[in-house]
């Protein structure tokens, strides 16, 4: 009796190993095959499937994680998946691209990433040059235009980070006239991205050169102010025009057109857009998405 008790688990444990040795594997309780697409192919009508379970800390302990991994957060209370880069939420936030939330700052502040956020998307724009003017409309040379940069960013939630928004070249008409003014500011999210103000119109130099992007998966250069033509205002683009600012599909503030510039009225537009005719450049922009 003893002997048969040994074969018989002797059998059970080949037939095991041989069934876990195959190509796919089924679990159910008919006996089915599993299907031919699928590694592990899972059959219940009461029962599910339950993956480990644990807490973020836990979740973002796990070293080096393969790209696919799941778990479920007790903490977040939703499912979790490791994209190769960072931990994203299932269907939340914090997925490739799944924003649900978005905050625009144009002045200077701090940001603290909120609970459960680990993946973010930054645009930055610097801020605009102003125009160079010396009293006739023959004399004018375009502020250029701010960079641009966008980029995603694992964080950690409850990190603070410093947003530093660029303050547009400033055109003062009482004391401007003839005087070579300073670039636009630059714009920045922490240390992660950043972008460079477009810079002011000079006497010497010509229109301002376009700002410049950094720290993202895309940077752009913001486009160069215009000159204005020797009769009066008109350059190769119709009219002497601030640079616009670097962002793609229009999304960068255009530098503002003028031909006369006999009022300080033309700055370019948020975000990021060259002066001109006087004008001021625009300020700077960051948005956070998450």
């Amino acid at each position: 009796m003893k002997t048969k008790s040994l074969l018989l688990t002797a059998l059970l444990l080949m037939t095991g190993i041989a069934s876990f040795a195959q190509d796919n594997v089924a679990i159910n309780t008919s006996g089915a095959s599993p299907d031919g697409s699928a590694m592990l192919d899972i059959t219940s009508t009461d029962k599910g499937l339950l993956i480990p379970r644990m807490t973020t800390s836990q979740r973002t302990g796990i070293s080096s994680p393969a790209t696919g991994l799941m778990v479920y957060d007790t903490d977040e209370n939703s499912f979790w998946y490791y994209d190769g880069g960072s931990w994203a939420e299932v269907g939340g936030s914090s997925g490739g691209g799944g924003f649900t939330a978005i905050e625009v700052f144009d002045a200077s502040t701090s940001w603290t990433v909120p609970n459960g956020i680990t993946t973010i998307m930054v645009e930055v724009w610097g801020a605009g040059g102003a125009a160079y003017y010396c009293g006739s409309p023959s004399n004018i040379e375009g502020g250029g235009g701010g960079g641009y940069s966008k980029g995603f960013f694992s964080v950690v939630p409850g990190t603070n980070y410093t947003i530093t928004v660029g303050t547009g070249a400033d055109f003062v008409w009482s004391s401007s006239l003839c005087t070579n003014l300073p670039a636009g500011g630059n714009s920045s999210f922490g240390t992660l991205i950043s972008a460079t103000g477009g810079s002011s119109g000079h006497s010497s130099n010509g229109p301002g050169a376009g700002g410049t992007g950094s720290g993202g998966t895309i940077n752009i250069k913001g486009g160069y102010g215009n000159s204005a033509g020797p009769t009066g205002g008109v350059s190769q683009q119709g009219q002497a025009a601030g640079g616009d600012a670097g962002g793609p599909g229009g999304q960068g503030g255009s530098g503002r057109e003028g031909g006369s510039a006999t009022a300080p009225n033309f700055n370019g537009n948020i975000p990021g857009g060259g002066g001109t005719a006087a004008g001021d450049g625009a300020k700077g922009r960051v948005i956070v998405y998450y």
